[in-house]
């Protein structure tokens, strides 16, 4: 995909590309911390996804970040939660699961 060498770690607000993404992985995972940031990309995901299968590489999808978990615990003290937000469908389902009311 990219000249081995040629990405620095790069902290970007908001991942538009397959390049951002990996700057910015790089820039946390040197640093050992979480993040979390948003893909504006609507198919990058998705395409992150299809390489990987079509290289072979296994992976599963989980409900994570901050807002996510705040929901869960929120429906889990028998309140409404609404989550607005872009989700792939994996993603959605599994938090219509939790009974989150998520934005379609």
């Amino acid at each position: 995909m990219f000249e081995e060498g040629k990405l620095q770690p790069v902290n970007h607000k908001e991942i538009h590309t397959h390049e951002q993404f990996l700057e910015t992985f790089l820039h946390f995972f040197k640093e050992g911390a979480s993040s979390e940031r948003i893909a504006v990309n609507q198919t990058l995901v998705h395409d992150i996804l299809a390489q990987m299968n079509e290289k072979g590489i296994q992976y599963y999808s989980e409900v994570g970040g901050h807002a996510a978990k705040f929901a869960k615990r929120i429906v889990n003290e028998n309140c409404k939660s609404f989550f607005p937000g872009m989700f792939t469908s994996n993603i959605g389902n599994k938090l219509k699961e939790d009974n989150i009311n998520i934005h379609d």
